[in-house]
């Protein structure tokens, strides 16, 4: 032993890279299990599933790679990046995998090669207008997360940040306005844009700030384990698991068709199966049982002892397909209901059917349905879209407590009968109401009621409906309860589906017509005029017709907001639209271009009848008193359209001609010709 020891240190001291390898070989094979560290939330790198365990991309791809090199890992998880990396520092977590490869972490971690790089990028709003590059925002704030790389890069370029502790805020405060730009990785931002439903609401700006390489990273000095896991990471990021991981935790399209669906319909499927084969079982039974009774005749009383035994059996089978008919109808209901919300979701449409078929199914002469609203105040109320009887909405219904609203009656009295279940939130049945105390007051309001059933409708743990059956022969019990917890429930997905779509209708008018319009002065803004310009461009092409546009601009208007404030200036650009709207034709179209310049677009318009309308806007404006400085001029440049063109050689025109308004002293009306003019004015 002592002679190989000896012959070692020859070696070692001889041929240190050999010395080297062999050490790190043996330490290699001696490694068998490592500890990970990483961050409880950044997606799709890591987050945690349901019962708080690690997930994410950077997850399964250091599982794949540990199956790889033969070694076992345990992950820790830490809340913030600044305690994953002292963690790191202090040996208390082997690697960190996945991690942003950057000068200022080689300080204190070696890095494996690189598994996957993604951008840094720039986000803005989608209605941000006017920002297509980080030029565009070098007088503003932009928003970014503490320690993340766009911090140093932002300040090396000298723009001014706003450091958040977390991505949530920072997305929160750029979607609802309070900051203008955010910086942060790109995959990450999708990826939580897309599980919040925000992710229609931004955009990036290209190119990127800068592209991050990540790869496994180390303590500093630890080459044994990046020789271990280098060969394993070399094998993995050209295997097929690397593409199938990669496509899992980046957002791709859902198939239409998935577990859930397959086994809704293959339900479906047996369901209509076996009231097939109970129909068909049926016949086949009828057609023995009729030649059975052709022959009771002759036979003699085994016979008839035989035939009683079959009526026995008929009478079994008869129930047994009549509750196989019950649930038949109930699940048709519910396709029905369901087709109907998506062909029209109007409750006025969708409940009054629903409430025909469920007094069908529980024989009641009549019932209602509606939704549970709540006031203001935080009170419950009824909101009832069907009714079946015509005595309870008007006849014999006390006036004062229902107020009829459209086709719908509003029921505010919670504390009675028809309010019990929006009351206590669960269901109950009485089948003798007149004599029961706590509802015998309030009875006189309703038609006859002798036997009661009220159902609350949920979506999850949220009371969002009510259905109501009154008078079913026998009263109610426990089962026709449960016979209509499939209806029930599918009516709270159509109550919440309907909410949903009409909040999502709501909302998405507003953003359009935000979008479109700009929101000082109510006009079309400069998304708006782009589009009606190439919609008039294409129209005069196809049937060669004349057309103009003039854009104008007030005469010293910085002079105005240095003077009278911004809030004075406004009121200008207000009254000015006024002014302008009111000379222009209909068919005119009038947008503002930006600060205190406008656009019309003057359709089927020569160019001698555009400098016309021109010089008319200016001497209204010129005679015009404004609210803070009553004589306000305007300088106009006037341009028409050459046969198939660029549009942006006609905008240019029109904005070389108002130049030349402005440079010739201001208050009066500049034309810019097309180079062929006089054919396409027809002289």
């Amino acid at each position: 032993m002592k002679g190989i020891s000896l012959w070692a240190l020859m070696l070692t001291l001889l041929f240190p890279s050999f010395s080297y390898s062999f050490a790190s070989e043996i330490t290699n094979h001696n490694v068998k299990h490592v500890t990970a560290g990483v961050v409880s939330n950044f997606p799709p790198q890591y987050s945690l599933d349901d019962d708080g365990n690690p997930q994410g991309f950077a997850i399964d791809s250091m599982n794949a790679i540990a199956e790889i090199a033969g070694v076992s890992v345990d992950y820790k998880v830490y809340d913030h990046w600044g305690d994953l990396n002292s963690a790191l520092r202090t040996g208390e977590v082997d690697l960190i995998p996945n991690n942003g490869i950057t000068n200022a972490r080689r300080e204190y971690s070696d890095f494996s090669q690189p598994i996957e790089t993604f951008a840094i990028s720039v986000f803005v709003r989608k209605d941000s207008t006017g920002v297509e590059s980080l030029v565009d925002l070098k007088d503003t704030v932009i928003g970014v997360v503490e320690r993340n790389a766009a911090v140093l890069y932002l300040e090396d370029v000298n723009y001014q940040t706003q450091v958040y502790p977390d991505f949530s805020n920072l997305l929160i405060d750029l979607v609802s306005g309070r900051i203008d730009a955010a910086a942060y990785p790109e995959p990450v931002v999708w990826k939580v844009a897309q599980e919040t439903g925000l992710d229609h609401r931004i955009r990036s700006i290209n190119p990127p700030l800068i592209e991050i390489k990540r790869g496994l990273a180390f303590p500093k000095g630890h080459t044994n384990l990046i020789s271990l896991f280098e060969p394993a990471i070399s094998q993995f990021i050209v295997s097929e698991d690397y593409e199938r991981i990669y496509n899992k935790w980046h957002a791709k399209p859902k198939p239409f068709w998935n577990t859930r669906k397959v086994i809704t319909l293959l339900l479906t499927l047996s369901v209509i199966y076996l009231f097939v084969a109970s129909l068909w079982r049926n016949y086949s039974l009828s057609k023995i049982n009729t030649r059975l009774k052709l022959e009771s005749d002759l036979r003699d009383q085994a016979e008839r002892d035989l035939k009683s035994l079959n009526v026995e059996l008929e009478e079994k089978i008869g129930l047994r397909t009549e509750e196989l008919a019950q649930r038949n109808r109930i699940l048709n209901s519910i396709d029905h209901l369901r087709e109907q919300f998506i062909k029209d979701p109007d409750p006025f449409v969708l409940f009054p059917e629903l409430l025909e078929n469920l007094l069908k199914l529980t024989n009641s002469q009549f019932g209602f349905i509606g939704d549970v609203l709540i006031e203001e105040d935080g009170e419950k109320y009824l909101k009832v879209y069907a009714i079946s009887s015509a005595r309870l909405a008007a006849g014999e219904a006390n006036s004062e407590f229902y107020n009829l609203l459209d086709k719908s009656i509003e029921i505010r009295e919670m504390d009675d009968l028809i309010g019990e279940a929006v009351r206590s939130g669960n269901p109950f049945i009485t089948n003798n109401p007149k004599k029961d105390s706590k509802f015998s007051g309030s009875i006189s309001k309703y038609p006859t009621i002798n036997t009661y059933m009220e159902v609350p409708v949920y979506f999850g743990s949220k009371l969002v409906g009510v259905i109501g059956l009154a008078n079913r022969k026998g009263g109610y019990n426990h089962e026709s309860l449960q016979e209509l917890r499939p209806v029930i429930a599918a009516l709270g997905q159509i109550i919440v589906g309907r909410w949903d779509k009409q909040a999502r209708l709501n909302a998405e008018c507003e953003l359009k017509l935000q979008a479109s319009t700009d929101s000082l002065t109510g006009i079309s803004n400069r998304r708006s005029f782009e589009l009606k310009v190439n919609e008039e461009v294409k129209r005069a092409n196809r049937y060669n017709e004349p057309l103009s546009l003039i854009m104008l601009d007030i005469d010293h208007f910085k002079q105005v907001n240095d003077k009278y404030g911004h809030d004075a200036g406004d009121t200008i650009l207000i009254e000015l639209v006024e002014q302008l709207q009111t000379r222009l034709r209909e068919t005119d179209f009038l947008a503002r271009w930006g600060g205190e310049e406008f656009m019309i677009i003057l359709p089927s318009t020569s160019l001698e009848t555009g400098v016309t309308l021109a010089e008319r806007l200016r001497e209204v404006t010129e005679n015009y008193l404004f609210t803070h400085q009553p004589i306000t001029t305007i300088s106009l440049g006037v341009t028409t359209y050459q046969q198939n063109e660029e549009i942006g050689d006609f905008i240019s025109r029109t904005d070389k001609a108002l130049y030349e308004a402005k440079h010739s002293g201001r208050n009066q009306v500049a034309v810019q010709k097309p180079k062929f003019l006089s054919f396409v004015e027809g002289n």
